[in-house]
């Protein structure tokens, strides 16, 4: 248990930090781009998710383990898109009109996970939940750090869920690879949740034993940076722009 990791011991203090965008626009142009990935026109999508893409390769160019995690995203937004394709010529649909459904489907699916990812690789879990605390105080004041720490266990666990589920993986490969594919169907998820539940527990003991259950933990004063402020309102602004296309 002392070597489990948590928001708090993964990660530096947020003022520690190499200089990089303040974590508050980032989360702020994660929302932001949500939307707008919502609501934008084929075009517009088009580009953003060009530059998105661009943005988690420059993220994840020096964390090798990190590829496996987009190259996942990719075949998880592939299978959502033949299923929809599937069931709308199923449906009657024009075959044209079923692909580029399923097409546009994907494009916003995929974009909202490189939003994600791009998030949670660009800064620690609680870097980004303490400035989510910040954001969220003016509405729910003391309660925000709530939702800071919901955050963070979020971020914290995207890249954890993926590691336990490639050591399953990898453990059965070479334990069970002489069951038949019923059972090792049946056998991975059990596996994979029971050592999940395992992690789960670990880090709720651990967050309880650095104090990181309470408020206090979650307030930090971030310096103001009038140039981050502003590139992020130009981001934004120009994602509006998109949305329109």
């Amino acid at each position: 248990m002392a070597h489990e990791s948590t928001p708090h011991a993964q990660s530096p203090a947020p003022g520690r930090e190499r200089p990089t965008l303040d974590p508050r626009v980032r989360v702020l142009l994660a929302f932001s781009y949500g939307l707008v990935v919502l609501h934008s026109g084929t075009l517009g999508l088009a580009v953003i998710l060009g530059a998105l893409c661009a943005v988690a390769l420059a993220v994840t160019r020096t964390h090798p383990t990190d590829r496996s995690v987009f190259k996942a995203c990719a075949a998880f937004v592939g299978l959502w898109v033949g299923i929809k394709t599937g069931v709308d010529m199923w449906s009657g649909i024009a075959p044209t009109q079923a692909l580029m459904g399923g097409g546009i489907l994907g494009m916003r699916l995929f974009a909202l996970m490189l939003i994600g990812l791009c998030l949670a690789l660009s800064a620690s879990p609680r870097t980004m939940g303490t400035a989510l605390a910040w954001m969220l105080r003016p509405i729910l004041r003391g309660k925000a750090w709530i939702v800071a720490l919901a955050m963070a266990l979020m971020i914290h666990f995207l890249p954890l869920t993926w590691q336990v589920f490639t050591r399953v993986r990898h453990t059965m490969a070479l334990r069970a690879s002489n069951l038949p594919l019923r059972s090792r169907i049946m056998l991975f998820p059990q596996a994979a949740m029971r050592a999940l539940s395992l992690k789960t527990w670990n880090q709720t003991v651990a967050i309880a034993a650095r104090g990181l259950d309470r408020e206090s933990a979650w307030q930090t004063r971030f310096p103001l940076n009038a140039a981050h402020w502003a590139l992020g309102a130009l981001l934004i602004l120009v994602g509006c722009v998109l949305a329109r296309l």
